[in-house]
């Protein structure tokens, strides 16, 4: 839980630290992560038990 909490703050602060330089370019990496991850954490919670 730690790890996935320093993962989001570290790249939050990442990426707003680049968007000076190429603000658009930066909307676009975030976004092609976004996709590539967001079907895995919908497959990781439908296989969680139901209690």
């Amino acid at each position: 839980m730690w790890g996935l909490g320093f993962m989001v703050v570290a790249g939050d602060w990442f990426m707003a630290w680049h968007a000076k330089e190429n603000p658009l370019a930066i909307q676009l990496g975030a976004l092609v992560y976004m996709l590539s991850n967001t079907p895995v954490l919908i497959v990781l919670m439908q296989q969680r038990d139901k209690r």
